[in-house]
């Protein structure tokens, strides 16, 4: 079953479809599309078998394969899970903190996948028939919110901690269990709330105008409270419930110029300043700052580039990254099974073949994901 929450039914534009309680379509506001025609859920009950043309040979094939997805490729999500990029972004400099004013953390160590790991993690959990596992559960045991429990995974941690300037865990993991809760995609939320932020710092929003909060980068406590705000949109929820784009225009007073976003689309974890391919793709891609639709930190990152130079070629580079991350979605591979491919477009060609019967080359495959960007370009064209 999929469905919307609170979020969704009041029409917040970025709240989201949520799933297994843990697992959103969490960008773009799809929750707020479902809320405007009245449609609260789909269930689903399968009563049919699954045919494949060679059950045989794929069997063969998943199972050396889930051999490999417990390798060193994915050592890092099974360990700690994606919380475990915050100490590495951090040290490299890449680690957005306080509305992007920011490109490290100095309460890094207390928001780290390790700390999790140490003080709050109740358990692993995987997909259906997934041999990573990378969800991390964690649960807040004492103080004033006690009994939260969430999975959290690393753009949720940064959105909701080091964005907002807030190092403690209590209070980002029970924001995150109340994004779920409502239905808000928690990206979103915590960017628009780190601008909202650097707004009241600023002098741009007095307590006034905040409902009394003391909205300084760090209070976790009214961070908690505005996200309650937004999805009644009650107050400056109202406001913020439009999200950063459309809230700064409505605003104003140069605060369009501290509102982090692409296309309308909130930033993800990744500081665009020291990634010039990503930051490349953030800006061209057909949602806009979306790090699943690009992929194009990756270059950077290996060190296939110099992160720290925008160089001519570029354009090619996150092209290819971005043609990527569609062939797996149509696929329906997941992403963090990427590195774990001897030759990607060959190696998944033998499954598209194993399962439907047809032949495809690596090429026409290649071509497949050129394709639906392209068409996803012509949509927004004619839109």
């Amino acid at each position: 079953m999929a469905s919307i929450g609170v979020a969704g039914e009041n029409l917040v534009r970025y709240a989201c479809v949520s799933n297994d309680r843990g697992r959103q379509a969490g960008r773009t506001g799809l929750g707020a599309v479902w809320g405007s025609k009245n449609l609260k859920a789909i269930a689903v009950r399968g009563t049919q078998p699954v045919s494949v043309a060679n059950l045989a040979e794929l069997n063969k094939l998943s199972l050396d394969f889930a051999k490999r997805a417990q390798g060193v490729s994915t050592a890092k999500y099974r360990l700690t899970g994606t919380v475990g990029n915050v100490l590495t972004l951090n040290r490299l400099g890449l680690l957005p903190t306080r509305n992007m004013r920011n490109s490290a953390f100095e309460a890094a160590e207390e928001v780290s996948g390790e700390y999790l790991q140490s003080h709050f993690k109740e358990k692993t959990v995987a997909c259906s028939g997934c041999p990573i596992a990378c969800e991390q559960v964690a649960r807040v045991r004492e103080g004033p919110y006690a009994g939260t429990r969430v999975s959290l995974d690393y753009e949720t941690l940064y959105a909701l901690g080091p964005c907002c300037g807030i190092g403690s865990f209590p209070s980002i993991l029970k924001a995150a269990e109340l994004c779920d809760r409502y239905g808000l995609d928690t990206i979103s939320t915590g960017v628009t709330i780190a601008w909202a932020m650097e707004c009241f710092e600023r002098g741009i929003f007095t307590e006034s105008d905040t409902g009394g909060l003391a909205l300084q980068f760090g209070n976790g406590d009214a961070s908690v409270a505005l996200i309650e705000r937004i999805a009644a949109r009650d107050g400056l929820g109202d406001l913020l419930a439009q999200g950063t784009k459309l809230a700064s225009e409505q605003v104003g007073q140069g605060s369009e110029q501290f509102a982090m976003q692409s296309k309308g689309l909130e930033l993800p974890g990744y500081e665009p300043r020291g990634l010039k391919t990503y930051a490349l793709g953030l800006a061209v891609g057909t949602r806009g700052a979306c790090h699943n639709r690009s992929l194009a930190y990756e270059p950077d990152m290996k060190g296939v580039v110099d992160r720290l130079k925008a160089e001519k070629g570029r354009g090619r580079v996150a092209m290819d990254c971005e043609d990527l991350a569609a062939v797996l979605d149509c696929l329906m591979f997941c992403k963090f099974i990427r590195g774990c491919f001897d030759d990607f477009y060959q190696d998944a060609v033998e499954f598209y073949r194993l399962s439907t019967g047809l032949d495809l080359t690596s090429d026409e495959l290649r071509q497949a994901g050129e394709r639906a960007c392209n068409l996803k370009k012509y949509f927004n064209i004619r839109e």
